[in-house]
């Protein structure tokens, strides 16, 4: 059966959608990507309260797409800041999960520890004082290394509203145990990979 979305299509341009998020501090239990556009603050690779350039997202509009635009995503990563030190990169995505809203339904949810970032330097780098030594990478750099959904894709149509979260377990009120949530401030970017196609008309 062909895919009617993409009969009347007039244009593709192959190029992931992608927005960054700065951890909040422990206790804010929730990140949340593509609500804020270019040019809005927070979420910024370099400081986190300042207005994010094309080096942490490429959305133009808060949580949807411009008009006349459609997106097929095929697949999900999650990027930390190649900076995080060592025991952020072994424990930063402990507890935590990853959701897809399209509206206000989950499409999709997964532990984050199965949606790495299939890209970047890999490995750690070992520094004098083994409190700062370093991992670069979330999983192999391969960018093919996704989760990927290639066959049952997502289609974000415009004026659709989406957005994706990263939650960390809540602290457990029985016993009082803290989320288990790096420290704040670690930069994180999230890409769909897909593309955009354009309708007529």
């Amino acid at each position: 059966m062909p895919d009617r979305i993409l009969d009347d299509v007039v244009a593709v341009n192959v190029q992931s959608l992608y927005d960054t998020a700065t951890i909040p501090a422990p206790g804010i239990a929730t990140l949340s990507f593509f609500q804020t556009p270019r040019g809005g603050a927070g979420g910024n690779f370099a400081a986190a309260a300042a207005a994010k350039t094309y080096a942490d997202t490429n959305m133009e509009v808060a949580g949807m797409l411009p008009a006349g635009f459609n997106f097929k995503v095929l697949g999900i990563r999650l990027q930390p800041g190649f900076g995080m030190t060592r025991a952020d990169s072994v424990g930063w995505s402990s507890g935590a999960w990853f959701t897809f809203w399209l509206g206000s339904i989950a499409q999709l949810r997964v532990p984050v520890d199965t949606v790495p970032a299939g890209a970047g330097p890999h490995g750690f780098y070992q520094l004098a004082a083994a409190a700062t030594n370093a991992a670069m990478s979330h999983g192999m750099p391969d960018i093919h290394n996704a989760y990927n959904i290639g066959r049952k894709p997502i289609d974000l149509l415009q004026g659709v509203n989406f957005y994706c979260t990263v939650d960390w377990t809540a602290v457990i009120a029985v016993t009082g145990v803290a989320p288990v949530q790096p420290a704040p401030g670690l930069p994180l970017r999230c890409y769909l990979d897909g593309f955009y196609y354009r309708a007529r008309g």
